[in-house]
């Protein structure tokens, strides 16, 4: 399977680093408000497009989604910056955004913005639209 999450994730960070006061990144659940404004990534390698296998059988495409929850402890429209941040980076490398959702918040003074981004990726990096 072609995985390309490291590198993918590092862009990711690379943008939340860039966002005015700084931005935490993670792989793993966001708690609390100590570490916010914050993005939870999640990246997932779906399996092979056997549409595109070569003759041998070989894996060329691999699909991959990103889900990415944008949290701000101040407002909503911080939260979608985030997210406008990421999809900026996201879009040029060749992915497509599938959708955009306000996620309700047990802590309401916390605001969670979530998108999925979807595209193929072959086994030298390069990626295409799913």
């Amino acid at each position: 399977m072609n995985d390309f999450s490291l590198e993918i994730f590092n862009e990711i960070r690379k943008v939340a680093e860039a966002i005015p006061g700084g931005c935490f990144c993670t792989t793993s659940p966001i708690t609390g408000k100590a570490k916010l404004p914050a993005i939870y990534v999640v990246i997932l390698p779906l399996g092979e497009d056997t549409k595109t296998a070569d003759s041998s059988g070989e894996e060329i495409w691999t699909r991959t989604t990103v889900e990415i929850q944008a949290y701000s402890g101040t407002t909503e429209h911080a939260a979608r910056g985030i997210i406008r941040a990421v999809d900026d980076r996201l879009r040029n490398m060749g992915f497509r955004r599938s959708n955009y959702t306000l996620v309700p918040n047990s802590d309401p003074s916390i605001k969670r913005v979530s998108a999925k981004w979807r595209a193929r990726i072959n086994s030298g990096g390069a990626i295409a639209v799913w």
